[in-house]
């Protein structure tokens, strides 16, 4: 799997959101997941940002040309 930071730091903002304090050990099961995932990813910086979406916080997510 291929990671950026910004997308890695999204995720852990998601996971932390307060929608997900009703679950049992979500929190500590989240956690698990992401230090396993910041394991085995890789992660690359692209050479520019892009602006193609309407919610610009969601451009991240949109494919990106790597160097």
């Amino acid at each position: 799997m291929c990671l950026s930071e910004e997308v890695f730091a999204e995720y852990v903002e998601v996971l932390n959101r307060d929608k997900f304090s009703k679950y049992i050990n979500f929190k500590t099961k989240a956690e698990v997941v992401m230090n396993r995932l910041r394991e085995l990813a890789i992660f690359y910086q692209t050479d520019r940002k892009i602006e193609v979406l309407t919610d610009t916080t969601d451009n991240e997510f949109h494919f990106q040309k790597l160097r």
